[in-house]
């Protein structure tokens, strides 16, 4: 059945509510924020740079999210949805005008308008499910290309696997941009679908990985962290950069494959080893009551005991994974990192932030983060890294 024909069967009703499609341009935006927004929720303007940066790099889109205004018993006229957008299209079109480049901007685009809504619903617009990064990828098709049989054959296995990505990616894209897991920048969800399906195409494969290991831990629990987690430090171990794109060091993939299907399962280690170590720092820190610090109690001491697995020592101690007071106490101005991958990166957004503030401009925000390359290699080349384009409407406000 079309959806014409389904129309055609269902009641007609009389209703004052309009609709109609518009092409909507800054003077548009302008005359409703300053003549209709009187009540509306308090606007957030760091809501609406990210609607900013959508429209700058071009990946905004009419999906029948309509702008809706409502009218009141008297007859005046107010916007109740939509002055996020109309705000972003404001800071877009400043943006431009500031002269910074953006080839693919939007300064306009087009929407569905509904109008006439009798002004008591107002409290029930924008009050819906938000569609998460997992919600996204769970739909896509770009996932069957690569979701191995058994993660695919339930919801609930596939849920569990796209959600396990979208944390890995983000804690990537966190990385890339020389961030710590606690800065928590926005990661646009159109940011994710091109970070995941063409720079970083080979992620998904460690977040099977980690599933893998941790579905095959006989009840042993030993995952005990995060796996979105894992399965991106697992992955930034792994990276290496070339001239060619980012490509997977399979000697490293397949030593961090062994460390945490060890780590699962309980077992395959000797007292000293690295596993063992981390196993009994977990089981140190998961019996202790009280909060724990996402850096310095989980990230910080798996990569530490990571690169003791990567460097082949023995003879550890519980205490030689976790972070010492002066790593917990100078975590934020340099963290625990890989060495090549990861460590450049934070090199790299560091220098970027002490030229800004030599320069007492702001920062660069996380957008398309620069990538960098694993330690030294003898015959991978390394590529330079790509220069990123400042925030879009920092300027602008």
């Amino acid at each position: 059945m079309k959806l014409e024909t389904l129309f055609a069967k269902a009641s007609k009703v009389q209703s004052e509510i309009k609709s109609r499609v518009l092409r909507i341009n800054a003077h548009f935006a302008s005359n409703c924020l300053k003549d209709f927004n009187d009540s509306n929720r308090p606007l957030s303007q760091s809501v609406a740079k990210l609607y900013a940066n959508e429209m700058l790099r071009g990946q905004w889109q009419c999906n029948g999210e309509p702008l809706i205004f409502s009218v009141d018993s008297t007859g005046k006229e107010h916007l109740i949805s939509g002055q996020h957008r109309l705000q972003g299209l404001l800071l877009a079109n400043q943006a431009i005008e500031l002269g910074q480049e953006w080839p693919s901007a939007q300064t306009e685009w087009d929407s569905v308008v509904v109008y006439n809504v009798p002004h008591e619903t107002a409290d029930t617009v924008d009050t819906g499910k938000a569609r998460s990064h997992s919600d996204v990828l769970f739909r896509d098709p770009w996932v069957d290309s690569f979701i191995p049989s058994q993660w695919n054959e339930t919801i609930n296995a596939r849920k569990t696997w796209t959600k396990t990505l979208a944390g890995a990616a983000r804690l990537v894209w966190l990385i890339e941009g020389g961030a710590t897991v606690s800065s928590a920048p926005k990661f646009l969800i159109s940011e994710m679908l091109n970070f995941i399906q063409q720079r970083h195409s080979n992620l998904h494969q460690f977040v099977t990985m980690v599933l893998d290991a941790n579905d095959a831990d006989a009840d042993n629990h030993g995952l005990k962290m995060s796996l979105p987690y894992i399965a991106a430090l697992a992955y930034v171990a792994s990276v290496v950069e070339t001239e060619d794109g980012l490509e997977i060091d399979k000697s490293i993939a397949d030593t961090m494959d062994q460390f945490i299907n060890q780590l699962a399962v309980g077992t395959g280690f000797d007292k000293g080893d690295p596993a063992w170590a981390l196993t009994g720092f977990w089981n140190k820190l998961t019996s202790e009551p009280g909060s724990k610090d996402r850096d310095r109690d989980w990230v910080g001491p798996f990569i530490k005991a990571a690169r003791h697995v990567l460097e082949g020592s023995t003879n550890l101690k519980v205490s030689d994974v976790a972070l010492t007071k002066k790593e917990r106490d100078q975590y934020t101005q340099m963290p625990i990192m890989f060495d090549g991958f990861q460590t450049q990166c934070f090199e790299r957004a560091a220098a970027a932030i002490a030229i800004a503030a030599e320069a007492s401009i702001s920062p660069p925000e996380i957008d398309d983060a620069p990538a960098e390359s694993e330690p030294e290699p003898e015959v991978k080349k390394r590529k330079a890294p790509a220069k990123r384009k400042p925030s879009p409407v920092e300027s602008a406000v």
